[in-house]
């Protein structure tokens, strides 16, 4: 992992990434394990943007996170689009799952961050 404490600067937010567990088919809902949840460092940017989702087709995302490359609570844990993902209180939702898309993003050494478009 080669994350600089530089980059850390400007992630002065925490997110909390739930991990997905299953879509019951009885009633269609989905459930995320939130007594596992690993909370990260993050910096969220909000505008309005096309972007792809994991299956390739353009939406609109109106939030994108960028997430440490390991969280500071849990396990090492590589969080995909259908986690659950909660943002600091007076984010508009606070919480969002589904993701749209979740991307990982190496330099040279490796994994560097998280990209995340909700």
């Amino acid at each position: 992992m080669s994350f600089e404490s530089e980059y850390g600067d400007i992630m002065g937010s925490i997110v909390t990434v739930e991990p997905f567990l299953s879509t019951p088919a009885s009633d269609g809902s989905t459930r995320w394990d939130s007594t596992n949840g690993r909370i990260y460092r993050a910096r969220i940017e909000q505008f309005t943007k096309m972007v792809r989702d994991e299956n390739g087709r353009e939406v609109v995302s109106d939030t994108r996170l960028y997430l440490t490359p390991e969280p500071l609570t849990g396990a090492a844990y590589s969080p995909t689009a259908n986690d659950r993902f909660t943002l600091p209180a007076g984010y508009v939702p606070q919480q969002v799952g589904p993701a749209i898309s979740v991307q990982r993003q190496d330099d040279e050494a490796g994994l560097h961050h998280w990209e995340v478009n909700l």
